[in-house]
């Protein structure tokens, strides 16, 4: 079977059809492993089993679900507040903003690259190689520090109001 598995996607990468990285497991066993196609074409750097994929806004759902398995475990609370929380005093972020305010992006939290005040993504990796944040807690210094997008009042203001259509 792991034969006609790698056949099939040899063809694929082959014909541009896919780039990537395929594991099948049942249970703690590995039942196939293997990754085709280029982690960059343009500088020709195929995949590996180990190369990492920037996975950019799909990990949202993942953390959301996280976040909401910690409250209900009652590690966390909608109310807990995130400056605390995280260690973030003496950041210009509002003391306000809580965990709901993060799950519904009703924060005000600046963004770490602001596209509509002309500032571009890759532009965030020129100071620091997007290879060094291994842990999530690395990204806080690429924002942490800069100006609220909204103030966190007009946030509550947005969340409140959506809350109150989702019960109507």
């Amino acid at each position: 079977m792991t034969h006609v598995l790698d056949e099939h996607f040899r063809h694929r990468a082959a014909q541009d059809l896919f780039s990537g990285a395929v594991l099948i497991t049942q249970g703690a066993a590995r039942l196939f492993a293997g990754a085709y196609g280029y982690a960059s074409r343009a500088w020709g750097v195929p995949n590996k089993l180990d190369t990492r994929f920037d996975t950019a806004s799909v990990t949202k759902l993942f953390t959301a679900i996280a976040t909401l398995q910690l409250i209900d475990r009652e590690l966390l609370t909608f109310d807990t507040p995130v400056v605390e929380r995280l260690g973030l005093e003496g950041t210009p972020l509002s003391k306000e903003v809580n965990v709901f305010h993060l799950l519904t992006h009703t924060s005000g939290i600046g963004d770490d690259a602001d596209e509509e005040a002309g500032e571009r993504y890759e532009d965030v990796w020129k100071t620091k190689a997007n290879y060094s944040v291994i842990e999530t807690r690395d990204f806080l210094p690429q924002f942490v520090n800069k100006p609220a997008n909204f103030p966190q009042e007009k946030g509550a203001a947005i969340a409140i109001a959506a809350t109150s259509s989702w019960a109507s």
